[in-house]
């Protein structure tokens, strides 16, 4: 795949125009987790709408949301998860993970996020 650089402010301009996020909700998601969500429109991934959806939803709901395969494999095998932390009161959503790709990787993206755009986040673990 070709690779790409955006600033944080184009990432935010171009989640702005393709999917129904306030400027709050943008204030609250990782530079990685809207990169991810660029890849998955770049890659003409159709689950891209959904996982938009699903961040307006939990902005409402504080259960686990996960996405589930739909016609690509064993039906209802959960697929991907939304990571995010709340701190006080208000989540931050921090990374896409898949069950299959490992700990490891999840908890260096989510260290990394919070690193590089919720550093408060870290001192709350």
């Amino acid at each position: 795949m070709k690779k790409i650089t955006m600033t944080r402010k184009e990432l935010e301009e171009f989640a702005v125009r393709n999917w129904d996020f306030q400027k709050t909700s943008l204030r609250r998601m990782s530079t990685l987790f809207l990169a991810q969500l660029l890849q998955m429109k770049l890659q003409n991934d159709r689950r891209v709408h959904l996982m938009a959806r699903e961040v307006q939803c939990l902005e409402n709901d504080n259960r686990v949301h996960r996405f589930f395969n739909q016609g690509d494999g064993p039906a209802g095998r959960l697929q991907e998860w939304i990571v995010f932390k709340t701190h006080n009161g208000t989540k931050y959503y921090l990374t896409m993970a898949s069950l299959d790709e490992g700990d490891g990787s999840i908890n260096r993206r989510v260290h990394d996020a919070c690193d590089f755009d919720f550093p408060f986040l870290q001192a709350a673990a």
